[in-house]
């Protein structure tokens, strides 16, 4: 018996599951027909599971058996070709309308799963046996637990050869979260005053409850006293220094790198006395709960000095706080994005901030609190400061907004009337417009903007759309295509960057051939403002030619190369699903929006 990942993709097709899961609970099974790819060799009985792709939740939301050989029929997408099928036997679908789904992170992050592409182009791929084996005991306990919450464990310090208590893990339980897609219905009250009182009344009680259990957890596996034994400090910025007041005396807390070159997502340095820095790894959390908004977690880089155990061990408190983070979002009916890089050098969730709308001119739509906490007990000793000591207890939801003050028992009745002072204002249109908050930011985001992007694409085309047809006109449009050449040869400095983030080798081939290698725009030229590092690749001058031409393209999940159909026969047949290299440099990562617009691109094409 073999087992194979059938593929579900909401954005190509709508699936009505639920007549089907009505079925399933009235005679424990359903009947059904799927697509098999282009896989002959799937035979009844074989054992399946069903991937959600596409829109979030993305992940395992079925499981089954096959029950039919191979078939051709109608193609589901186009009468006028064939496609293959086989007929299955449901035994499961989650409703993933109610309950969370298996999420595709577990599976992208966990170990044994890493030889597998849990993002196939079609539904077909075989699951080597050892990785079904633990795929299926994960899926039981998944549907076994009493809800559909993770088992998760804790750990509150480095192992550092030690026998003690406090050194060994902690199974907790994730807490039962209080939040339904009802309580969501409370932001569809016409009236914003009525609105603004039952959120008063009902809402925020109840996400009270949820943060303080939160602390009660942290409580719990660290005994810590999350009022009296927990330091919440803001980083200071790069020409201010702060002192953090503990019982063993002041400790300086600034930058680490060059104060005034210290770039914005450098992790805070905790100084002790001899000058030695010691990391502990920050948050940037945005949090929304509108049904058309989404909650953000973003973990900011470490430095490659970090100690390996100790990179390890933040790691997997990272994927934690993610863990927790989708069961909430799950609960809460939010639809959400997530990922968390392999790098030990980048730590990095973003769940899907896509629609923050920064427009010049455009209000905030969107509760954006960027904050950046760090927690540690503040009975620190001297002889704790090493890496293999670390406090590594960092926990989601304790800074759902900023807090203003050091009294933590009013911690939360701050946190709720700051939310509740935006929310009105958001409703009434009388928050602050980008334009002006950004005269007072020092520190501007070096990301590649999609958005602005698009704007010069959209002039570009109104110009052009404008344009008469003149035979005058004709030399002049061979000048200034000749000129359009010259710009992009003399594209020098772009090139240069890209030479040094890559250490002059092809980001998919490793070609270091240097006169080979070129310039590759993810998001298409435009202009010089599409020469930015975060929007190219280096790339061997063929392989350039295959990306402009959407015949090779990189799958923003999983970081790997994706090759068209058409030259699956062809010497480039290798480099699909070849891992594409990272720069030297964090800050000059490829930027997921282009490369997710390049894919989606990419797709499109391959359906033509």
């Amino acid at each position: 018996m073999a087992t194979y990942l059938f593929t579900y993709n909401p954005n190509k097709w709508e699936w009505n599951f639920q007549d089907d899961i009505a079925e399933i609970n009235l005679n424990k099974f359903c009947n059904a027909t799927w697509s098999a790819g282009v896989t002959k060799k799937i035979k009844p009985d074989d054992r399946f599971f069903l991937m959600r792709l596409g829109k979030s939740p993305r992940g395992i939301m079925a499981s089954g058996r096959v029950t039919s050989d191979v078939f051709q029929d109608v193609h589901w997408a186009d009468e006028s070709k064939a496609a293959l099928y086989v007929d299955v036997h449901f035994d499961t679908i989650i409703d993933i309308d109610r309950l969370a789904i298996f999420p595709i992170e577990l599976l992208q992050s966990g170990e044994i799963y890493s030889e597998v592409n849990w993002t196939p182009q079609a539904s077909g791929m075989s699951i080597p046996d050892d990785v079904a084996k633990h795929l299926e005991e994960d899926w039981a306990k998944f549907l076994n637990s009493p809800k559909p919450l993770l088992q998760v464990e804790y750990t509150d310090k480095i192992d550092d050869g030690k026998t003690s208590s406090e050194n060994k893990v902690k199974p907790v339980d994730v807490r039962d979260i209080r939040f339904d897609k009802q309580d969501l219905e409370v932001f569809k009250i016409p009236d914003v005053n009525e609105r603004i009182d039952t959120l008063q009344k009902h809402f925020f009680p109840r996400l009270e409850l949820l943060i303080k259990d939160s602390l009660e957890l942290v409580e719990e596996v660290y005994g810590i006293d999350p009022y009296v034994g927990m330091i919440n400090v803001y980083r200071p910025n790069n020409r201010k220094k702060a002192v953090i007041k503990t019982q063993s005396g002041g400790i300086y807390v600034g930058r680490s790198g060059k104060r005034r070159n210290s770039r914005k997502d450098t992790p805070l340095a905790i100084k002790n006395a001899t000058g030695k820095s010691i990391y502990i790894h920050t948050v940037y959390l945005t949090f929304d709960v509108f049904p058309e908004g989404c909650i953000g977690v973003y973990f900011v880089p470490f430095s490659n000095s970090i100690d390996a155990a100790f990179v390890e061990i933040v790691r997997k408190e990272m994927q934690l706080n993610l863990d927790l983070l989708s069961t909430i979002f799950s609960s809460l009916g939010i639809r959400y994005n997530s990922s968390i890089s392999k790098n030990a050098k980048d730590f990095h969730k973003l769940i899907n901030t896509n629609h923050f709308d920064l427009s010049e001119g455009n209000d905030i739509n969107s509760l954006c609190f960027y904050t950046e906490s760090y927690f540690f007990p503040a009975n620190f000793k001297d002889e704790l400061w090493n890496l293999k000591t670390a406090f590594v207890g960092l926990y989601p939801l304790l800074d759902l907004f900023v807090s203003i003050g050091e009294d933590r028992e009013n911690h939360f009745a701050e946190m709720l009337n700051k939310f509740h002072d935006w929310y009105y204002k958001k409703e009434l249109g009388q928050l602050e417009k980008i334009s002006d908050i950004l005269e007072n930011i020092e520190e501007k985001s070096s990301d590649l903007s999609i958005e602005s992007l698009e704007n010069i694409e959209a002039d570009r085309e109104d110009i052009e759309s404008k344009l008469d047809f003149n035979p005058e006109n004709l030399e002049d449009a061979r000048e200034r295509t000749n000129r359009a050449i010259v710009q992009r040869q003399g594209q020098s400095k772009f090139r240069s960057e890209l030479l040094k983030a890559y250490g002059e080798q092809c980001a998919i081939t490793d070609c270091d051939a240097e006169a080979a290698l070129e310039a590759a725009h993810i998001f298409p030229y435009l202009g010089t403002d599409t020469n930015h590092v975060k929007n190219g690749l280096l790339l061997r001058a063929d392989i350039h030619t295959l990306f402009d031409l959407y015949l090779i393209s990189i799958n923003p999940d999983t970081s790997k190369v994706v090759v068209s159909s058409t030259l699956l026969n062809t010497c480039y047949k290798e480099l699909n699903g070849k891992s594409l290299k990272p720069p030297q440099d964090y800050a000059a990562s490829p930027s997921p929006q282009a490369l997710a617009r390049h894919y989606e691109t990419f797709l499109l094409k391959q359906n033509e």
